[in-house]
């Protein structure tokens, strides 16, 4: 029998990410990437299905510990949709394309919810507007280069609506980094990858005819530095939160947490106190604030923190930190503070008795012949 250890966390929900197309390695082991030489760009990918089935092996070792984010690429669908296109409906080299990928892994196999990422290169809409060359050089010579960002809104669309009808959350990377290229526009000014993620981009979705109900993590809260730029990006989290009722945002890969000496308590935690000041005494102020704080989600971007020296006590020390700073004085200090930690996450991903994902779930559980009781710890959370 395998056990994850007792780390005091009730679910993981690790996120897949879908970078080859936009980082020159669209399909399978196609790479186009000429001067990297012999490295993983140049060895056969793992396209997102079979990681799929990987995944939910892994939730089948680990019932009720562990259910993924599946990654969506709406270049690889564009590019999919093409492929099939080309070959017939018929024809036995038909492909499994990325939102039927997506489909499977939510219906079928344990997911809960999905993954995009921005700042590789697309807008959450409205890349239409956007000219060919403003997206990287791979696409070039493609057969729907001209109709390219035509292609990707209408692949996003399509996503969209699949997650709203089904309650399913998205989670998008929001912050002004990790930008995979950039664009100068007609003014010459370079405008990196990165500024597609920001939270602008998705009103255009939520004003769509039937997506203002669409759940959505804007993940890392705008990014971890206290600037003035990232403090807009907060700032067009909040209005989005404050117009739309399924707007969430995350604490995740915040480092100043990690930065002072300490034992795991918070007690000495001085970066971590300057981080989340401008949170408390701003984004979290006043009734607006209060609202918002029933849409805050911890988080961890496990990949990127366990860089960081002092990665175990991430979680504690956030928890520690976030009563201390945010919720450690006033009536429903300790609701609020669980609410960060527990109850606003199993809202957002649908864990509660009679949510569409708390039922697909425990569907899941009867196929495989596994224990869904687990599920049941999370019954008196999010009220």
């Amino acid at each position: 029998e395998l056990n994850l250890p007792d780390t005091g966390v009730a679910l993981f929900t690790p996120a897949m990410v879908d970078m080859d197309y936009w980082l020159g390695a669209g399909g399978e082991g196609e790479s186009s990437v000429g001067d990297l030489g012999t490295d993983a760009f140049s060895l056969r990918q793992t396209e997102p299905a079979r990681q799929v089935e990987l995944t939910e092996m892994i939730q089948r070792l680990y019932p009720g510990r562990c259910h993924g984010f599946v990654s969506f690429c709406p270049w690889r669908q564009v590019s999919d949709l093409h492929h099939n296109a080309t070959v017939g409906a018929g024809s036995p080299r038909r492909m499994q394309t990325a939102l039927e990928t997506v489909q499977d892994a939510i219906l079928n196999r344990g997911f809960v919810g999905v993954k995009l990422y921005p700042p590789m290169g697309f807008a959450p809409l409205g890349n239409a507007a956007l000219p060919a060359e403003a997206f990287p050089p791979a696409l070039a010579n493609t057969p729907y280069e001209q109709d390219f960002g035509a292609l990707l809104d209408e692949a996003l669309l399509g996503l969209y609506r699949f997650c709203v009808a089904h309650d399913v959350p998205v989670m998008a990377h929001t912050a002004p980094s990790n930008g995979a290229g950039a664009f100068t526009n007609s003014a010459g000014e370079k405008i990196g990858y990165g500024a597609r993620a920001h939270p602008a981009g998705w009103r255009k979705v939520l004003e769509q005819p039937g997506l203002s109900a669409l759940k959505l993590n804007l993940a890392h809260f705008g990014g971890s530095r206290e600037t003035a730029e990232r403090r807009k990006w907060r700032t067009g989290i909040g209005a989005l939160m404050d117009a739309y009722p399924n707007i969430y945002t995350d604490l995740a890969h915040y480092p100043e947490m990690l930065m002072d000496a300490f034992t795991g308590t918070g007690q000495r935690c001085g970066a971590a106190a300057q981080a989340l000041d401008p949170i408390r005494k701003g984004f979290l102020a006043g009734e607006a604030g209060a609202r918002r704080a029933r849409r805050m989600l911890y988080g961890s971007d496990w990949s990127m923190l366990s860089k960081e020296f002092y990665y175990a006590d991430y979680l504690p020390v956030v928890a520690h930190m976030y009563r201390r700073k945010i919720y450690g004085v006033g009536q429903g200090a300790e609701r609020n503070a669980q609410a960060f930690l527990s109850h606003n996450a199993a809202e957002f991903l649908g864990l509660r008795a009679g949510d569409k994902a708390r039922a697909r779930l425990e569907a899941w559980y009867s196929r495989h012949g596994l224990d869904a009781a687990p599920l049941r710890r999370f019954d008196a959370v999010g009220g």
